[in-house]
């Protein structure tokens, strides 16, 4: 019996030590998976802010209207926010089953292979709801940006007056549709 309790302390020491050696491996690299935003070239001038997240675990950079957003090798500018009671294209237009609120959206793509826009990449933001995007009346999605190129176009959203209305009203951008890096832009500047 003294054989098995030392043979398993040996297989217990050695785990101890594989699972310390991986948390030295995880804490060397960053471990949270998201890239620093420690680059303080980056914030020339803006009149940005750090917000915590409701998770509290990380925070997000919060932009204003008209000001460049790096978002991991993507850079967006949301230009303006509009309301309207139909969208989409010339003649082919919808109505909103509330009302549209358009937001004219520039994507830069800094990376080194081409991107596709996808309803995930921006969304709308009003205290704790989360708004998806028009994929059938918005612009750029479905777009392929290839590297160092700009698309321009509008974003638009489906909801209630009352939303439309609100203080408060910000865009979520995020690189990539899970959304590791993202920032928000304050709509009602």
């Amino acid at each position: 019996m003294g054989k098995m309790f030392k043979g398993c302390l040996t297989g217990i020491g050695a785990l101890v030590l594989v699972v310390i050696i991986i948390m030295i491996i995880v804490m060397a690299t960053g471990g949270d998976g998201e890239e620093s935003s420690g680059d303080s070239s980056n914030n020339e001038g803006s009149s940005e802010e750090s917000n915590a997240s409701e998770d509290g675990d990380s925070e997000e950079e919060t932009y204003g209207t008209g000001e460049e957003v790096q978002v991991g090798e993507v850079t967006y500018v949301i230009n303006g926010m509009e309301t309207a009671s139909s969208a989409g294209i010339e003649g082919l237009e919808e109505e909103a089953s509330g009302i549209y609120i358009v937001l004219d959206v520039e994507v830069t793509n800094n990376g080194n292979e081409a991107i596709t826009m996808g309803s995930s990449y921006i969304k709308l933001l009003n205290g704790d709801n989360t708004y998806e995007a028009d994929d059938f009346n918005s612009e750029l999605f479905v777009e392929e940006i290839n590297p160092d190129s700009t698309a321009t176009g509008d974003v638009v959203f489906d909801v209630n007056e009352d939303v439309a209305e609100a203080e408060g009203l910000q865009a979520q951008v995020q690189e990539g549709a899970f959304g590791s890096n993202s920032a928000k832009v304050n709509l009602n500047e």
